[in-house]
């Protein structure tokens, strides 16, 4: 049996829970997310809270400059092959729909094993 290790990006960010369909979906017009025989693959946790103070030079969405802001977000996360362009396609897209002036987004460079349950089966 021989497991086949995809290198690829993981991207994680943070997103208030009214946006996460808009960011999934301008994500999707750039990449299909997809992971096998599926599409769309995506992860996201339950709300939790983000919380920022945003500086003089700022213009927050919510909250106000110079004050400790606690606002609710869901964390999602998703993989695209490795490729630098595609990389930059997806984060352009992941920022131009996502409503924070400064959302957090974070990059790993990874591998995935893929095509293991396939794999299995056929020995």
């Amino acid at each position: 049996m021989s497991i086949i290790f995809t290198r690829s990006f993981r991207i994680i960010t943070f997103v208030p829970p009214e946006y996460v369909e808009n960011v999934l979906e301008a994500v999707n017009h750039v990449d299909h997310l997809a992971y096998g025989d599926y599409t769309r693959v995506s992860w996201r946790s339950t709300p939790g809270i983000e919380r920022f103070k945003s500086q003089s030079n700022s213009h927050p969405t919510v909250g106000a400059v110079g004050k400790l802001s606690d606002v609710p977000s869901i964390r999602i996360e998703f993989s695209v092959p490795h490729s630098k362009k595609l990389l930059n396609d997806v984060i352009t897209a992941l920022l131009l729909a996502h409503p924070w002036e400064e959302p957090v987004v974070l990059v790993h460079d990874t591998y995935e094993p893929r095509g293991m349950k396939k794999a299995l089966s056929n020995t």
